[in-house]
């Protein structure tokens, strides 16, 4: 009965079309964490050594080393601009404070250490989500312990 009751409730519902691949890429480590521009003109993927852009085709438009430390790997996440030109990483840390990495596509790389950030609780330190606006000039960080932040890309 209730196999049945599952294969019912996972049908696909009449009219929604199915889902088609639009491209694949082969990554060399796993991807951590990956954002798609609201556009849809490119998708970023963070992986243990480096961030890449890669167009509505799949291709490598830029990239940027990084070092993630694989212990830290399972709370990353990323996301990029609506124009595809900069990214904004966050990497929680066990035991650590969590760092937001911005990345541009002309080589600039910024670094922040959320250690002893003012208004951080040490139980609430993590990064649960990033967002960017969509003229590009703002991210919002989401932390889990219920405080959201919103800086200027400068």
């Amino acid at each position: 009965m209730l196999t049945l009751l599952l294969a019912l409730l996972l049908q696909q519902p009449a009219g929604l079309p199915s889902p088609q691949r639009i491209w694949e890429a082969p990554l060399r480590s796993r991807a951590l964490s990956v954002s798609l521009a609201p556009s849809g003109m490119c998708t970023a993927v963070l992986r243990q050594a480096s961030v890449e852009v890669r167009n509505e085709a799949g291709q490598r438009v830029w990239a940027s080393p990084v070092s993630v430390d694989p212990q830290d790997a399972d709370w990353s996440r990323i996301v990029i601009s609506p124009q595809c030109d900069w990214t904004a990483t966050s990497i929680n840390r066990s035991g650590r404070p969590p760092v937001l990495h911005i990345f541009h596509k002309d080589g600039f790389r910024a670094f922040l250490s959320l250690d002893g950030m003012l208004g951080l609780q040490p139980n609430g330190t993590n990064v649960s989500s990033l967002a960017i606006s969509p003229d590009g000039k703002l991210l919002a960080v989401g932390f889990e312990g219920g405080l959201l932040w919103i800086v200027g890309k400068n």
